[in-house]
């Protein structure tokens, strides 16, 4: 399946931006005023924080394309988890927290952890089968 990678990514995004949002609402008790701008910063944020380990991924997949099975796309998920867990750390830094004590780096790595984990769930793996005419 030539998308894959790009479906599992934006896939991963939505339910992030979900999580995100609802994770806010439950610690607030509350929908702020601003609401769909929120859903629109954290739609941003998480294509810029997931972009680095996406193009990585991106390329193993198109390198390994033909080795690729619906067998190891959990593989192939555990891998971006690292890569993401690695982008949070150079972009956070390992003292990721602000003054209040909200740890941001740890948050979006849970979050977006449980993200990749859904969404590869509900991410189906079709293989190439294309069949090949001999003439």
């Amino acid at each position: 399946m030539k998308n894959y990678p790009l479906l599992l990514w934006l896939k991963t995004i939505g339910i992030a931006v979900i999580l995100f949002n609802l994770s806010s609402i439950i610690l607030t008790k509350k929908i702020e005023d601003d609401f769909l701008l929120s859903i629109i910063f954290i739609f941003m944020y998480c294509i810029v924080y997931s972009a680095p380990a996406f193009l990585i991924m991106l390329l193993i997949y198109r390198n390994m394309r033909d080795k690729f099975s619906s067998k190891n796309k959990f593989i192939f998920s555990a891998l971006a988890i690292i890569l993401m867990l690695i982008s949070c750390f150079i972009m956070f830094g390992k003292e990721s927290y602000n003054p209040n004590k909200n740890y941001g780096g740890l948050s979006f790595s849970i979050l977006f952890t449980v993200s990749i984990v859904i969404a590869t769930l509900i991410t189906k793996f079709k293989p190439n089968t294309e069949i090949k005419h001999h003439t």
